[in-house]
């Protein structure tokens, strides 16, 4: 497993959902969250420098198109917004810069003081204890519900915290088009829930938001991360696209499987060329001939 912390994936045989089992105890994990995430994870956050990152604070082509995405359903300037789990806070300085309202919720005090440098709000440290004492417009969430101990929990709280009519926009990695080694990368000790277009539609018809959006990437892709990206919208009662159907746990095992000879079989070349390069140069290593190589390296300066 990534970083060699070891966990268990497991599919449900009822549903076909992925999750880790057995789970680490909310106390163990709230704390690794606290006092460890920000180490192992610093680098897909960027520059601790919010100073120096604010200066080169462009939106890339694929966050513009995000955020007229969700400019078709919900205008951002005068929005209120929350984000849950932001880092550094990125995706919130950007949208600020749109006019927009914001405040995060982020467990980790690393990241809390940067969004302190950048002028955003930290309204709590775990969404599922935050207190409900108003709403918001959008609640955000890229990258995180699958790390949620409990993503019931936290989106029932998700649906208090999110005004009338208003939005979740969320994405998640999708169990369905891993990225990467399933057992070195892609599987983790930090994703505790792996959800495809089918699950996590149903956990939010659950919750009584209406997915009005949903983007899945391109399945031929395995060599850049494929996430599912949505925009729900909440209802004031249930939806009436309510959906039941469950992923059938054998299709689910057999894709991963499936994915794990397709990524064996890309990398099986470049992995024999690495063995093989290896073992020549133990071989030059140990004999006359590597010797006199590495003497006319070093341009002949032995004695």
């Amino acid at each position: 497993m990534q970083f060699r912390l070891d966990c268990t994936t497991v599919v449900c045989k009822n549903c076909g959902f992925c999750f880790v089992s057995p789970a680490p105890t909310r106390e163990a994990y709230d704390r690794f969250y606290r006092e460890a995430y920000s180490t192992y994870y610093r680098g897909i956050h960027g520059s601790s420098d919010v100073d120096r990152t604010s200066r080169r604070l462009q939106e890339t082509p694929a966050e513009a198109e995000r955020f007229r995405t969700i400019e078709r359903f919900k205008t951002i300037d005068g929005s209120s917004v929350l984000e849950i789990g932001p880092g550094e806070g990125r995706f919130l300085r950007l949208i600020a810069n749109r006019g927009a309202h914001c405040s995060a919720v982020e467990p980790s005090a690393d990241f809390r003081a940067r969004l302190a440098k950048a002028g955003i709000e930290t309204v709590g440290e775990f969404i599922e204890r935050v207190e409900v004492n108003r709403v918001y417009d959008l609640v955000c969430f890229f990258q995180v519900l699958e790390h949620f101990h409990d993503p019931r929990l936290a989106m029932s709280v998700i649906r208090e915290l999110t005004a009338p009519n208003g939005l979740v926009v969320l994405d998640v990695p999708n169990i369905k088009q891993p990225f990467r080694s399933l057992d070195r990368y892609f599987l983790r000790y930090v994703h505790l829930s792996y959800f495809s277009p089918t699950s996590l539609r149903r956990l939010l018809t659950k919750f009584d938001f209406d997915v009005i959006w949903m983007e899945t990437g391109d399945a031929r892709e395995f060599r850049k991360p494929q996430s599912i990206f949505v925009i729900a919208r909440k209802l004031d009662g249930p939806s009436e696209s309510r959906v039941t159907r469950s992923e059938d746990w054998r299709a689910v095992v057999q894709d991963l499987e499936r994915y794990r000879w397709t990524y064996a079989l890309h990398h099986a070349p470049r992995l024999k060329y690495s063995f093989a390069k290896r073992g020549v140069r133990r071989l030059v290593s140990n004999s006359a001939a590597g010797a006199l190589y590495r003497r006319a390296k070093r341009g002949f300066r032995s004695r």
